[in-house]
């Protein structure tokens, strides 16, 4: 396949860096609470440890399996790859539009959704590519726990104008076979 049917998110290396500072900031505070809770004698330090460590567990989860994030378009659909969230290809049958849009800073970055239809997997604001689906995807919004089917899933890719037009020009092409 041609280089060029990859499309990276925009931002990765920062928001994977971030991720892994984030992750090491909570392991160090978690580290630190429970020496001085114990150093205290103020009871059980796991209280306040474990939750810290989950959090920084799943953080440096999520960084160490960011730099695989990406889409392709393939023969076969649109393979959309983002770490907790979605690992599928999507036929083409299933796909009804792209269209760059915008994405606003306060829409939030990483998986964000309004509940509904519409799921962004965003690493950075500004141009983004949605995808919408003549099905719901099910797309999760919080991993392993709560799923959203989406109509609309909004994608934050390097390129966007160059992804967009090669999923229209595949859908075109489909139409008229």
């Amino acid at each position: 396949m041609p280089e060029s049917d990859v499309f990276r998110l925009r931002g990765q290396r920062p928001v994977t860096v971030i991720l892994w500072g984030v992750a090491l900031a909570f392991a160090a505070l978690a580290l630190a609470l429970g020496i001085g809770i114990l150093a205290a004698g103020n009871g059980p330090a796991a209280i306040v440890v474990v939750p810290l460590l989950i959090v920084a567990a799943f953080l440096a989860a999520m960084a160490r399996r960011l730099p695989a994030a990406r889409v392709e378009v393939l023969p076969a659909g649109l393979a959309v790859r983002f770490p907790f969230a979605i690992d599928e290809t999507i036929p083409w049958a299933e796909v009804a539009d792209a269209a760059v849009v915008r994405h606003r800073w306060w829409n939030g970055l990483g998986i964000r959704t309004n509940l509904r239809d519409n799921v962004a997997l965003a690493t950075l604001p500004g141009p983004a590519v949605a995808v919408t689906f003549r099905s719901p995807r099910r797309v999760a919004v919080i991993p392993w726990t709560f799923r959203i089917g989406a109509r609309r899933l909004i994608l934050t890719v390097e390129s966007p104008q160059r992804l967009a037009e090669a999923m229209c020009s595949r859908l075109e092409a489909d139409r008229r076979s």
